[in-house]
């Protein structure tokens, strides 16, 4: 899970107790294509996001080459 949605100054990653690490984050700005990525490995990470864009942000949370969430993100 990743929240709140919309966001601001933070990002916060919730992942399962069971999840195989490490985990990569990639969030791309649709409208500006810049690309933000972190590899977690910790069931929870918060991610400062207060030097992000405003706009709409599609992120993809991967294991490996397994898709484990994906979806989209408004910065507010």
């Amino acid at each position: 899970m990743i929240g709140p949605n919309p966001f601001d100054e933070i990002l916060i990653v919730q992942l399962s107790e069971g999840q195989d690490f490490p985990v990569d984050l990639i969030a791309t700005n649709t409208s500006t294509d810049k690309a933000f990525r972190d590899r977690i490995f910790t069931s929870k990470k918060i991610v400062d996001t207060s030097n992000f864009p405003p706009g709409l942000y599609q992120y993809v949370l991967k294991h490996e080459d397994k898709v484990l969430e994906e979806g989209y993100l408004k910065k507010i």
